[in-house]
């Protein structure tokens, strides 16, 4: 089994504490990782370090992500992968055809860094993070937009992807249904009462054109959002349906 570049002598990166980072950052000894995944790593990190924490509290207050910054977070390339297009650029300069879920992984965990306290600042004691910031910079496609690349039409994807890999077009994930209302129904759709339990769901869909009339309060990164990843069932399937 391959350790990767176990034959050069292994410098820890970043903090040597312990639990501090994950552990193959401080080993050189696993079959995943090779030079590709280390490059995209240290890339990462320079960009959040760089580019976003020190305007992170600053953004949390205001409670938005600027669009300049949301622009220069597509161009690095952040926002393209969740389309799987080939033909954008992808984070730290990594060929599409590089990209695996290991990249994946090593992308979560560096932007996931947002989400700790303080980063050498004085904040109050009950501020935990910034969640907030990690979903501005493209959470709601993170959920919306992979319904259309796993089972979009060509047409779909076309019309879509690429204006989500450029920050032109932002999708959110709209699933639960309002709690403590009564059915409505019409001709074109039945709204009932859901959590995020999917597979249960009780919106319907009759026709290709369909017309939600439930309010639904609870949608990631909605105010944001150009089009909503929707989902209705029917007898035979459950269906995502992209609404302006």
């Amino acid at each position: 089994m391959s350790t990767g570049s176990s034959s050069t002598k292994h410098k820890t990166f970043s903090s040597s504490s312990p639990y501090a980072e994950p552990l193959w950052y401080s080993r050189n000894l696993t079959p995943h990782y090779t030079e590709s995944h280390r490059k995209l790593r240290a890339a990462v990190r320079k960009y959040i370090n760089d580019e976003i924490i020190p305007y992170v509290f600053e953004w949390e207050l205001a409670g938005k992500v600027p669009d300049s910054a949301s622009k220069r977070h597509a161009e690095f390339g952040y926002l393209a992968t969740n389309t799987e297009l080939s033909n954008v650029p992808l984070p730290g300069g990594i060929p599409f055809e590089e990209w695996g879920s290991w990249h994946s992984l090593i992308l979560m965990d560096e932007i996931s860094r947002l989400v700790c306290r303080a980063f050498g600042k004085e904040f109050d004691q009950d501020f935990k993070g910034f969640t907030g910031v990690l979903w501005g910079l493209g959470g709601g496609n993170s959920i919306g937009v992979p319904p259309i690349v796993n089972f979009g039409t060509p047409k779909q994807k076309a019309t879509y992807l690429p204006g989500v890999a450029t920050c032109e077009i932002q999708f959110c994930l709209r699933i639960t249904e309002p709690d403590g209302l009564e059915p409505q129904i019409s001709d074109q759709i039945l709204m009932r009462i859901t959590g995020s339990d999917v597979a249960n769901i009780k919106t319907t869909q009759s026709k290709k054109e369909i017309t939600i009339l439930s309010p639904v309060p609870r949608i990631t990164n909605g105010i944001w959002a150009d089009y909503v990843t929707a989902a209705a069932g029917s007898k035979r399937n459950l269906s995502p349906n992209y609404l302006p």
